[in-house]
């Protein structure tokens, strides 16, 4: 069998890189944050009466895998709105108490999350609404190239290439989506 939590060598090389490269400080609190958005979703996959098969962490993310006792449009846009809403209270909460990086932190990547793009957070909520088909993969379309556009202008107005780095990957899902619409991808 197994095992429930699978570390990723992309996921430490990450870690490592992230690490050694980050002078702001803010590395912690992403991965603090990240740890509490994937806690969401297992806490919905219990709260729904499923069964956590296996989390896997890369470089990507987290991959949940999980089983529910009866397909459930419902369950599954709940499991995949968990997270996202875990990363908004934690940033309210945050904020509440003056912690304005770790709020900024959640936010950030609550909002991300919740792009409709599979297999980010909000693409698993379209996928689970629409189930699949040419609307979802129009829609992922137009939010990639929306994105490309936008971390472009910031990169040529000298703002980093994080964001252009992140429209990158999610181009790539883009083009496995494209080649296999029908394909789901858990959490």
């Amino acid at each position: 069998m197994k095992e429930r939590v699978q570390v990723g060598d992309s996921f430490i090389l990450m870690v490592a890189l992230v690490g050694f490269l980050d002078e702001s400080g803010l590395a912690p609190l992403f991965f603090l944050a990240a740890a509490l958005h994937e806690m969401g979703h297992v806490l919905a996959v219990s709260l729904c009466g499923g069964t956590l098969l296996q989390l896997r962490l890369t470089a990507a993310g987290g991959v949940i895998r999980y089983r529910l006792p009866r397909i459930s449009m419902l369950k599954d846009v709940c499991i995949a709105a968990a997270g996202p809403a875990f990363g908004l209270l934690a940033a309210w909460g945050a904020a509440a108490l003056g912690y304005y990086r770790f709020a900024g932190a959640n936010l950030l990547l609550s909002m991300l999350n919740l792009m409709p793009v599979r297999p980010l957070d909000g693409g698993q909520m379209i996928t689970a609404l629409l189930r699949g088909g040419t609307i979802q993969l129009v829609v992922e379309a137009d939010c990639c190239i929306l994105l490309g556009l936008l971390s472009g202008m910031i990169f040529l107005r000298g703002g980093g290439c994080s964001l252009l780095i992140f429209t990158t990957i999610l181009i790539g899902y883009l083009q496995k989506n494209l080649q296999n619409p029908c394909k789901r991808f858990r959490i």
